[in-house]
């Protein structure tokens, strides 16, 4: 009796099973694709984002040591006599030192006026050094100020890194340097 059934429903149950294979695979040919590209676009993101924190970290790494560097060469020519210990005017060679130095470090990061101040101050201070006189208001050190860019409410922080590099990138093709 079960013979004779399978007998009968053999054909459907087979056509059944080639139906349901060939759409698990048409399913598959569409998904694996997408699945595919979602990830691709999570490890770049992700491989961007890593990279260019990394990147950042180097160049505040590097603006430090322009700044240690600066404060060491001014000091020197303090100690040496070719230099007074005048806050204003080592303050502000320490900054073209480091402009000169890490010029794109400064560009990428735009440290502020009193952020820079702060730092350099205390980098004399490592050396023991008493500067006389007093500071310029930030507003008066030839520094470039940050652009302003547009509105960035809604972005994820891939998105806004992103953004950075793409305007880092035009901003250095605009000077004329390479866009690396």
């Amino acid at each position: 009796m079960w013979n004779e059934i399978w007998t009968q429903a053999e054909p459907a149950v087979a056509n059944l099973l080639a139906v349901t294979i060939l759409g698990v695979v048409a399913m598959l040919g569409v998904m694996v694709p997408v699945l595919l590209k979602r990830l691709g676009d999570r490890f770049a993101e992700a491989f961007e984002a890593k990279t260019n924190i990394q990147i950042e970290e180097k160049h505040k790494i590097d603006l430090h040591d322009a700044i240690d560097s600066g404060v060491a060469m001014v000091v020197s020519r303090i100690r040496d006599g070719l230099m007074e210990a005048d806050k204003a005017t080592s303050v502000q060679a320490v900054i073209n030192h480091a402009k000169r130095s890490v010029g794109d470090a400064f560009e990428d990061l735009t440290p502020s006026q009193a952020t820079l101040q702060t730092l350099i101050i205390g980098a004399f201070t490592k050396y023991g050094v008493q500067l006389q006189g007093t500071l310029q208001s930030p507003a008066s050190i030839d520094i470039p100020a940050p652009t302003i860019t547009p509105d960035t409410s809604g972005l994820t922080p891939v998105q806004l890194q992103r953004r950075r590099v793409k305007e880092r990138a035009q901003a250095r093709k605009d000077r004329g340097g390479a866009a690396t």
